[in-house]
């Protein structure tokens, strides 16, 4: 097993819908580490 597999990106449903620069940052950030796994 990968040692990332275990970093899955869960939305946080209590929080607002809006995306910040911070979640922006994230979900570029988790897409590079699926890009990186899958090579």
């Amino acid at each position: 097993m990968n040692e990332n597999s275990d970093i899955i990106f869960v939305p946080d449903d209590s929080a607002s819908h809006e995306w910040t620069e911070r979640d922006s940052e994230l979900v570029e950030e988790y897409a590079a580490q699926l890009m990186s796994m899958s090579i």
